[in-house]
């Protein structure tokens, strides 16, 4: 059975509070505060539940430190390792038990589900982000396009206020007779 030194440290280690450690291991704060300070004595199967909450710890008696191994989870598992029936049976005998460990799978499960909505969440986050980053450069490259129609388009307005002045009429908007007609005439036939 761990002491209550031992429980201490590894609710230090986890960076919980008394107050946090208590409700995840579905004890009370006071019960939890008794053990650490060595005035009560922790169960078997709550040192157990402790042993084993969220780690894997290779722990004796004799020992001085306190190795903690976190679990090794591969990323994926493939679903022929495990029958979801029988795990769901198990998972609900645990959940029904008044065990500390129902209390444990709950917050693990409720971690769990938390973990992969936060997933599915960033999925489509980083799928709308292609998107906006897509429309972004579509619109760089319209912008582009549209520079360089407006910087023909000022070229082409030089040339014709230019060829005005040669046929001696005044771009509209500038000083100086309008001509009228004769100026138009001019301006044809010089094209």
């Amino acid at each position: 059975m761990l002491t209550g030194k031992k429980i201490k440290e590894i609710r230090k280690h986890l960076k919980l509070t008394q107050l946090q450690f208590s409700k995840q291991l579905g004890i009370t704060n006071n019960y939890l505060s008794d053990l650490e300070r060595g005035k009560k004595t922790a169960s078997e199967s709550l040192s157990n539940l402790i042993l084993n909450y969220n780690a894997e710890y290779n722990y004796s008696e004799s020992d001085q430190e306190f190795p903690i191994h976190p679990l090794a989870v591969e990323d994926k598992a493939p679903k022929e390792s495990f029958k979801v029936s029988e795990d769901l049976t198990m998972a609900a005998a645990i959940l029904e038990s008044t065990t500390p460990y129902s209390t444990a799978l709950h917050l693990n499960i409720q971690s769990f589900h938390r973990a992969i909505q936060a997933e599915d969440r960033i999925v489509q986050i980083e799928s709308h982000q292609k998107n906006m980053d897509d429309d972004f450069s579509k619109i760089l490259s319209e912008l582009k396009e549209i520079k360089e129609e407006i910087s023909v388009l000022r070229s082409e307005n030089k040339l014709l206020k230019e060829n005005l002045e040669k046929l001696g009429g005044s771009p509209a908007g500038t000083s100086g007779k309008d001509t009228g007609g004769d100026s138009e005439s001019k301006l044809k036939k010089a094209m």
